[in-house]
């Protein structure tokens, strides 16, 4: 893949079909305007995002199709997350014991 447009935009072309079924943005990021935000700053800093995929992913590819999981799988990742960040305290204390 050339230097030019290294994400060639295939990233951000996953997002709506995917977003427009979840309840969880407003939840997550505060409203779809925010969401909107993160990414723009995303896309503006489109050569540096596929420099950190690339590095690890291995290539844009297999970000987008770890993105495109992600996204249909996002509501199971968020209540993830949730219960991650109810027990961290506990999580981090059993870490320091090991």
């Amino acid at each position: 893949m050339g230097q030019g447009k290294l994400l060639d935009n295939r990233i951000f072309e996953i997002h709506p079909p995917y977003l427009m079924r979840l309840n969880y943005i407003p939840e997550h990021w505060g409203s779809i305007e925010k969401f909107n935000q993160l990414i723009q700053k995303i896309k503006d800093d489109e050569s540096n995002v596929a420099k950190l995929a690339i590095k690890q992913f291995g290539s844009i590819e297999k970000h987008t199709e770890a993105m495109k999981y992600n996204l249909e799988h996002f509501s199971d990742l968020m209540e993830q997350s949730k219960v991650l960040a109810k027990n961290k305290d506990e999580i981090l204390q059993k870490n320091n014991d090991l």
